[in-house]
């Protein structure tokens, strides 16, 4: 244990540069990297690289991103929880169990969040976006860190994300993920995945914001079909107002003829409605 720890430590130095040439920022995003593949992102010596890469570059931004994830990862931990549900913000559970009467009982390993740690990750990656504003993975990232953050009511990164459709599309920024074009058609498909998000956590907060997530950008994608058909999965899981539903995915399909989505709620409702219908011949 102690050689790993030895090992571990003089891997994070960051040696005196040769004589004459000092060392590059991304000699020391290189050095970073290869000390968090070995430790982790708030690993032993992780800490001393970001400092001494502050001192030599204090206005890169992919250091500011660095020191976030060392200030996430310093103050995020777990906790088991025991849960009623099969699902809790669109997790499996890690275990389960019955109790004495043999009703299963679930088992959720839940982040919990030091509240300096976070505050902190926040702060350093405000100021990664304010350097790179055209850099969207930095966005993401404190969007992401909010939507863990928050968990079943996701009011701030739900705002974040607002802000940023607004941001796109009326300042038309160009955008890059990780230094390389980042396209409209990229920026839409990340908002449907955050749509996806909000919609698996199947709470009425993260199902709401879902709904005004997928009526933002359906205001400026008017002829996608997916924020329609967005729109139909709210009505069905959140209101279960079939007729409302149907209505949404009929016109989701009239733009699109084959959204899958639309298609396989349309089929999960008629099966929902037939099951219903023969319950009631029954009784």
């Amino acid at each position: 244990m102690k050689t790993n720890i030895i090992i571990a430590i003089l891997a994070a130095l960051v040696l005196p540069p040769v004589a004459g040439r000092a060392q590059s920022a991304a000699e020391f995003k290189e050095k970073y990297e290869r000390q968090v593949r070995n430790a982790g992102a708030d690993g032993v010596g992780v800490e001393y690289i970001l400092d001494s890469w502050a001192a030599a570059y204090p206005d890169d931004a992919e250091m500011y991103k660095g020191r976030f994830l060392y200030h996430f990862a310093k103050g995020r931990s777990s906790r088991v929880e025991e849960r009623a549900s099969k699902s809790f913000l669109g997790q499996e559970p890690m275990l389960t169990l019955k109790d004495q009467n043999g009703n299963p009982v679930y088992y959720y390993d839940v982040p919990v969040y030091d509240e300096e740690y976070f505050g902190q990750a926040i702060k350093d990656i405000e100021v990664a976006i304010k350097l790179a504003p055209d850099e969207i993975g930095y966005r993401f990232d404190k969007i992401s860190a909010l939507i863990g953050y928050e968990g079943g009511s996701p009011d701030m990164s739900s705002a974040e994300l607002i802000s940023l459709i607004e941001y796109n599309f009326t300042k038309h920024p160009h955008w890059t993920y990780a230094g390389e074009p980042f396209s409209e058609t990229d920026f839409s498909q990340s908002m449907q995945e955050y749509c996806f998000t909000l919609f698996r956590m199947d709470t009425p907060a993260a199902l709401e914001h879902f709904r005004n997530l997928s009526a933002r950008m359906s205001r400026y994608e008017p002829r996608n079909a997916d924020w329609v058909s967005n729109e139909g999965a709210y009505w069905q899981k959140a209101e279960k107002n079939y007729k409302k539903a149907l209505k949404c995915y009929n016109k989701a399909l009239k733009m699109d003829p084959d959204n899958y989505a639309a298609k396989q709620n349309i089929s999960i409702i008629n099966r929902l409605q037939k099951l219903g219908d023969k319950n009631n011949k029954k009784q």
